[in-house]
C-alpha cells in the first residue's frame, strides 16, 4: 500500500512522505538481514550462496503434492495440530481480528495458506516431521497475532481470567508430554 501511495504522489507530482518513505527502507533493510541466514545456509550444505537450477530440481516443487496439504495439520507423527494445538486458538483468534481489522487478518490468512502450500508442495516431502515446531517457526508470528486477538476477545468477557489460565496451562501440559513421547522414541 504505501509503495502505491508513493507512485500515486510521484504521478500528481505532489511532495512524497519521506517519514513513509524512511520506513519502507527500513522494513527493506531489516528484512535483507532476515534473508543473509538462509544465503548461510546454501552457502554451507551447497557450496554456493545462491541455489542451482541442479539443486532446484532435486528438490523442486510439485503441485500434485498440493492434494495431501491436509496432512500437514493431522499426520499422526508431526501434524501441526498434534504438535502444535495451540494454533486453533490462534485461528480461531484471526477470525475474531477479521471483525476488526480487514486487512491484517487476510493478510494472516493468506500468508498462513501460502505457507501451507509451499510446504505440501515440496517434492520430497512424505509427512515425517514436516510440519513441527521447525517448520512452524516460518509463521510464528501469525499465530502470535491471532492469539493475541483471541486473548483482547476474551479478557473483555467476565471471569474468563481462570479459563485462560487453564487453558495455558493444558497447552503447557500438552507440550511436556510430547517431549516426553518424542524423547522415549
Amino acid at each position: 500500500e504505501s509503495l502505491m501511495l508513493h507512485i500515486k504522489k510521484l504521478r500528481s507530482s505532489k511532495s512524497i512522505d519521506t517519514n513513509l518513505l524512511k520506513k519502507n527502507a527500513v522494513f527493506l533493510g531489516i528484512f535483507c538481514i532476515s534473508a543473509i541466514p538462509q544465503f548461510i545456509f546454501f552457502r554451507m550444505v551447497y557450496g554456493l550462496w545462491f541455489v542451482t537450477k541442479a539443486q532446484l530440481d532435486k528438490h523442486s516443487f510439485d503441485p500434485t503434492n498440493l492434494l495431501h496439504a491436509y496432512k500437514i495439520f493431522t499426520a499422526a507423527d508431526h501434524g501441526l495440530l498434534w504438535w502444535m494445538p495451540i494454533v486453533i486458538p490462534a485461528i480461531i483468534g484471526l477470525w475474531y481480528l477479521y471483525k476488526r481489522d480487514h486487512v491484517l487478518a487476510l493478510n494472516c490468512a493468506i500468508l498462513f495458506i501460502l505457507f501451507v502450500a509451499f510446504t505440501a508442495s515440496v517434492k520430497q516431502w512424505m509427512a515425517i516431521a514436516s510440519f513441527s515446531s521447525r517448520h512452524f517457526v516460518g509463521i510464528l508470528s501469525i499465530s502470535g497475532i491471532g492469539l493475541a486477538a483471541l486473548y483482547d476477545r476474551i479478557v473483555i468477557m467476565p471471569k474468563s481470567r481462570p479459563w485462560l489460565w487453564c487453558a495455558g496451562a493444558l497447552f503447557a501440559l500438552w507440550n511436556v508430554n510430547l517431549i516426553i513421547q518424542y524423547g522415549a522414541g
